[in-house]
């Protein structure tokens, strides 16, 4: 749009000219004053064509410019692209390293219920008072209830009570979760 109205502009400003010229022609020779010589149609031809040159070089310059920011913005696309793809990896081999964390801490767990389920209450509750709250509360849900019962009451009735209050949560909850 823009170069039509360019070429508009320009072959106006021509035509201007040579009306002027042809005006001055036909009313009463003069001699010049202004040192201008009036244009010929070939200079006409001459200067829109070097003023279409300079457009076209103009368009061919903003033309090589924008290829050159298509090519960055794809290359930019692969960038991320690629960087997306590991992000996922990593995500996807911290889940499964989670998982298997998850897995070996239930084994443990297992393992514990069984060496507690074997001992007397007291020597039980005596060890699940000094264990981590974490872990004594883990231990106690899965220990068969009467197991767990002895223990609890062989321990002292404030410890009793707190692993108590933890247990009746929702099994999921911590205790950082109150």
């Amino acid at each position: 749009m823009k170069q039509v109205l360019f070429m508009l502009f320009a072959l106006g400003l021509v035509g201007s000219i040579l009306a002027s010229a042809v005006a001055q022609d036909v009313s009463a020779p003069q001699p010049q004053t202004t040192g201008l010589s009036p244009l010929e149609p070939q200079d006409c031809d001459s200067v829109m064509s070097v003023l279409l040159q300079k457009k076209k070089e103009a368009l061919d310059r903003r033309e090589r410019s924008i290829k050159a920011r298509e090519t960055d913005i794809q290359a930019a696309e692969v960038r991320i692209s690629e960087e997306l793809a590991k992000l996922e990896q990593i995500r996807n081999e911290m889940r499964q390293a989670m998982q298997d964390l998850d897995a070996q801490q239930l084994e443990e767990v297992e393992r514990l219920v069984s060496m507690f389920e074997k001992m007397r209450g007291k020597k039980a509750a005596a060890i699940l008072e000094q264990a981590d709250r974490e872990v004594a509360v883990e231990v106690l849900r899965r220990m068969r209830n009467k197991q767990a019962g002895e223990a609890m009451a062989a321990m002292n009735p404030n410890t009793a009570a707190e692993l108590a209050e933890i247990i009746s949560q929702f099994p999921f909850e911590t205790e950082s979760a109150e």
